[in-house]
């Protein structure tokens, strides 16, 4: 149950976190995976209420058909410019990400998305939210992955080769690991169409951040990676600060999300 008066996503200043606090003490928050460290967070119980949190305070901006289409057209435009940075597949990759979105809308539509959550569940999954998903999910593991990746992949970075060579090698790579997945996919699942969009994106992405590219490449990839992290550490110091209502966190949630695409903006070249 939501007891404490905060049903309704309003409370007195502090009660709302403490309120998270009392629910993730009690074990009433799950996730995936813990990233007490990484967002900077004092110990767990914190992560988990700034977490519950982060996640009504999404839902908040998410119920809103403008936001959903300003966070899903930002992040297309945002990618594909990364991508045309190093002569990536740019129009595959549109389509296949618009495929993905129009996947999950009409998922929303026929059952709310109940088999979209099955689906994920069955990987961790918690909940159906932009942090879940969008950030846990497909960016912070993808950035984790880069940290340690497969064999396969640190054998391409490690050879003595041309960059040229490495960066064809690395790509070949990370391609293959990519299909394998894809071959393994449902049809007609979310991972499917997931992996049809990380197909495109993913080699390049790789290259970028293992530095296996054109020197300016891999700094932007960097720095977007950089820009996202620091984003999250912003994001979950929030719910600490005493908002009285999730509405007001929501709209803390959304200044945050225009300075993260701002910053990703002004590092890419313009668009030829």
């Amino acid at each position: 149950g939501d007891g404490g008066g905060c049903g309704d996503g309003s409370c007195p200043s502090t009660q709302l976190y403490e309120h998270a606090r009392t629910l993730a003490a009690a074990g009433s928050v799950s996730c995936r995976k813990l990233r007490t460290r990484e967002l900077q967070c004092a110990d767990d119980i914190s992560f988990l209420a700034a977490l519950h949190c982060i996640r009504k305070g999404y839902a908040v901006l998410l119920s809103r058909t403008d936001m959903c289409e300003w966070f899903t057209d930002g992040s297309r435009r945002l990618l594909a410019r990364l991508l045309q940075q190093n002569q990536g597949p740019v129009a595959e990759f549109e389509c296949n990400l618009q495929q993905l979105f129009a996947f999950v809308a009409t998922h929303f539509r026929q059952d709310g998305g109940r088999a979209l959550r099955n689906e994920l569940a069955s990987r961790g999954v918690v909940e159906l939210g932009l942090y879940d998903v969008a950030f846990d999910f497909v960016l912070l593991d993808a950035f984790d992955e880069m940290k340690n990746p497969p064999r396969a992949v640190t054998a391409a970075v490690n050879a003595w080769v041309p960059l040229a060579v490495k960066e064809k090698a690395l790509s070949s790579a990370v391609w293959t690991v990519v299909q394998a997945k894809l071959a393994r996919a449902a049809p007609d699942s979310f991972m499917l169409h997931f992996y049809k969009v990380m197909e495109h994106l993913s080699p390049y992405l790789a290259c970028g951040l293992l530095n296996c590219a054109a020197p300016a490449f891999c700094a932007t990839c960097r720095a977007f990676q950089t820009c996202v992290e620091e984003h999250m550490v912003a994001l979950f110091a929030l719910p600490g600060k005493g908002f009285e209502s999730y509405s007001a966190l929501a709209d803390a949630i959304w200044r945050e999300s225009q300075v993260l695409f701002d910053k990703i903006n002004g590092l890419l070249p313009d668009p030829k």
